[in-house]
């Protein structure tokens, strides 16, 4: 999904505010039970991209236990809570 600049509303919860890189994908697993899986899922989304422009992944979940794990692996968590 390519993101104008500024900000692109999603629903009356959530946004995206265009900083960079310009390209995201979304993962929803909103129980999140399997943290691991959740990764290996985003890894091999992320190695089907070209290295030189991979867009930045963002997993939406309720689940807010595992986001230092998450985002340690350079994935953005959005807990709408």
């Amino acid at each position: 999904m390519m993101v104008p600049q500024g900000a692109l509303q999603m629903n009356e919860f959530f946004a995206l505010t265009h900083k960079s890189p310009s390209e995201y994908f979304l993962v929803f697993d909103l129980d999140l039970k399997e943290v691991l899986r959740a990764i290996r899922y985003i890894r091999l989304l992320l190695a089907a991209c070209p290295s030189g422009s991979r867009p930045q992944p963002i997993l939406v979940t309720l689940n807010s236990r595992f986001k230092q794990v998450i985002e340690g692996q350079g994935i953005k968590v959005y807990n709408p809570r």
